[in-house]
């Protein structure tokens, strides 16, 4: 299966499908939904799930697997055996009355779910063929706080910048990691900047560290500094006056 693709050097509008931190989340090709729409077909509805096989998948096969919470089908990976559950309606290997479940992550999405073999079928290999929409990604030059864990105050603020919001993306690769600069308006290479990224505006507002927020931080405070000390030598001058004419 083809990988999450980009074009090098163009910005890309996305939609976040799946968020556990600002450290690690997932985005989605904006136009996607039609093109996974377009992989259920009715002849491949007509396929026998696992269950029906009596067969369990292994950890990393690739499959199609139905998603009650978002009732529709979607591509997923096995990541691991949930075990076997009572269902009086399930009969998929493991004896009467009992259903094995399987965790998957939907591949397009990034999200996991525990899935009885009876909503899993195999991959056919013409639904291989469309590209991940979807890739694990990071923030990018932002660590939390505490250097070790995102607060519940840093994700709800991201949650919320990135809920229901077709957003501008700039990737970086690096090796199996990906860490993304994400803004709200669209930009050009070369032109002025717009709106702050999402990785400063978290920094900004006392959810994380930004590492070039770090030479930023003591120009401003030496500015700062410099004011205060011009305003000391004004008063100072100031006395001297007011004592000098005292005197006279």
């Amino acid at each position: 299966m083809p990988e999450f693709q980009t074009r090098r050097f163009e910005e890309t509008e996305v939609v976040v499908s799946h968020i556990v931190s600002p450290g690690n989340f997932y985005i989605q090709h904006a136009d996607c939904i039609a093109k996974l729409q377009a992989l259920i077909t009715d002849s491949w509805k007509a396929c026998s799930s696992y269950a029906e096989q009596n067969c369990i998948p292994d950890i990393g096969t690739h499959v199609m697997g139905w998603f009650p919470k978002q009732e529709q089908w979607c591509r997923a990976q096995v990541t691991k055996i949930c075990g076997v559950s009572g269902d009086n309606n399930a009969t998929d290997g493991a004896g009467r009355g009992t259903s094995i479940k399987v965790e998957v992550r939907r591949l397009d999405y990034g999200d996991i779910a525990c899935l009885s073999l009876l909503n899993i079928k195999e991959l056919t290999p013409d639904m291989t063929a469309l590209p991940l929409q979807a890739v694990q990604v990071s923030l990018a030059n932002v660590a939390p706080l505490n250097g070790s864990d995102w607060s519940e105050e840093a994700v709800g603020w991201f949650q919320a910048m990135v809920h229901n919001r077709t957003l501008y993306a700039r990737l970086y690769p690096q090796g199996p990691k990906v860490t993304v600069e994400l803004f709200l308006e669209k930009g050009k290479l070369g032109a002025m900047r717009r709106g702050a990224s999402l990785s400063l505006r978290l920094a900004q507002n006392g959810h994380a560290k930004h590492k070039k927020m770090k030479n930023v931080a003591p120009l401003r405070k030496s500015a700062a500094q410099m004011k205060m000390k011009k305003q000391d030598s004004e008063w100072e001058k100031y006395l001297i006056s007011c004592y000098t004419q005292k005197r006279n």
